[in-house]
């Protein structure tokens, strides 16, 4: 991995939550590849070992969220979604997800809201794809969710469980391990 020059930046999204990208866009494959290690470390900070459903917008017999047991489907507004969900979300799971299709291109997010809470997950399909413009703002919710926007090269971290503190510690190990430096941008 080269690393030498990229650096990974977070800035706070209100204070609702975290952007996390790489300061410099359009990364050559090695540094993408770099990006996509960071990107499966934060959704192991995040996820690992605690309940997560994924949610697929409009998703295909190929979606990843197909492999859970626990999965249902919804017309949310006119649009399909896909919702499965995992009682303790395993590694293999993580790393799927991470280096998915799907989830770079904005169409899969995971949240911590159970399946069985069905009007909590309407409401973040539509605050979450809901809207004309697409990620142009923060979508309006108060569940903790997983997203990332601009073609994968941002990653949005809305209403964490854990502290902004340790958040930024785990950006800074997970940019160390791959030879990057971490900066926090204040707005």
């Amino acid at each position: 991995m080269t690393g030498g020059d990229v650096a990974l930046r977070s800035r706070n999204l209100d204070s609702r939550g975290l952007e996390i990208l790489p300061e410099r866009r359009h990364l050559p494959f090695d540094d993408h590849t770099s990006w996509k290690i960071i990107v499966r470390r934060v959704l192991e900070y995040a996820f690992l070992g605690r309940p997560a459903c994924l949610m697929c917008y409009e998703p295909d017999r190929f979606s990843l969220a197909h492999q859970l047991a626990d999965k249902r489907t919804e017309r949310i507004d006119g649009r399909k979604y896909l919702m499965a969900f995992t009682e303790s979300c395993p590694r293999q799971l993580i790393s799927s997800v991470a280096d998915g299709d799907e989830f770079q291109l904005s169409v899969l997010w995971l949240c911590s809201v159970p399946l069985t809470e069905t009007e909590r997950l309407r409401n973040l399909a539509r605050a979450v794809r809901g809207r004309k413009r697409l990620f142009d703002e923060l979508p309006e919710t108060q569940e903790e969710v997983l997203v990332r926007v601009d073609d994968g090269e941002v990653l949005w971290w809305i209403n964490p469980h854990r502290s902004e503190e340790d958040i930024r510690e785990a950006l800074r190990e997970a940019a160390r391990s791959v030879g990057w430096k971490f900066t926090v941008k204040s707005d």
